[in-house]
């Protein structure tokens, strides 16, 4: 899945503030546990939201490439803080449907939002390269946007094959410089956030009956 642009913006703290604004009428105060469920994605491409642990490893908890199930939902416990990122696959429209559900601690009963529907504008930003060549090595920078996954790629035409150079690389939204070796004969390189058709991260299910958990990165298919 790539990841076209990460959104952290503070505007989205006031859509939490929405659906707790609901369960704050209903005793907020004296909940246990908060899901939030995706109920629907409409746009150019796929939606997810995801946190990152202490190691860097991303942990997608809604991601509407799969399809949008029962299994795209947080559990966030009452009292606790938790930071995420939202991330669409391709610039444009979005129109993203979310419900929030909580259980009380009196009666145990559950309490549930109406959907609440968010539009998005997603604006694409190119990748260019800069490549500079200091005696036998080259450096290649560029300006990646933060959040994203990016991975070298280098091949002797453009027709392939492509083979990865060095390891993936999550952008900061800063400039980034990678060094690699010269050899001889001509070299093509490629770099930017992974192909839709080249799944960067899969699901390893941590609870069989959500299916979300932490992320392998599986052998990249031959690059087109």
């Amino acid at each position: 899945m790539t990841l076209e642009q990460p959104i952290r913006s503070s505007p989205l703290l006031s859509i939490w503030r929405r659906e707790f604004g609901f369960m704050d009428t209903n005793g907020a105060g004296e909940m246990t546990t908060m899901r939030f469920t995706l109920k629907g994605v409409e746009g150019p491409g796929h939606f997810s939201l995801y946190s990152v642990d202490g190691f860097g490893v991303p942990q997608v908890h809604m991601n509407s490439g799969d399809g949008v199930t029962a299994a795209d939902t947080k559990t966030v416990e009452a009292g606790s803080h938790e930071d995420f990122s939202w991330a669409f696959t391709a610039p444009g429209l979005y129109r993203v449907k979310l419900q929030a559900s909580a259980t009380l601690v009196a009666g145990n009963r559950s309490i549930t939002s109406d959907e609440v529907e968010i539009c998005f504008e997603v604006i694409g930003i190119g990748t260019r390269l800069n490549i500079a060549i200091d005696g036998t090595q080259a450096g290649i920078r560029l300006v990646t946007q933060d959040g994203l996954s990016y991975q070298l790629k280098s091949a002797p035409t453009l027709t392939g094959p492509w083979t990865d150079e060095g390891a993936a690389f999550i952008g900061t939204g800063r400039l980034k410089q990678i060094t690699v070796p010269l050899s001889s004969g001509a070299r093509f390189f490629h770099v930017g956030p992974r192909p839709a058709t080249e799944r960067t991260l899969t699901p390893r299910p941590r609870d069989p009956k959500r299916g979300r958990g932490n992320l392998q990165r599986p052998k990249p298919p031959p690059y087109p």
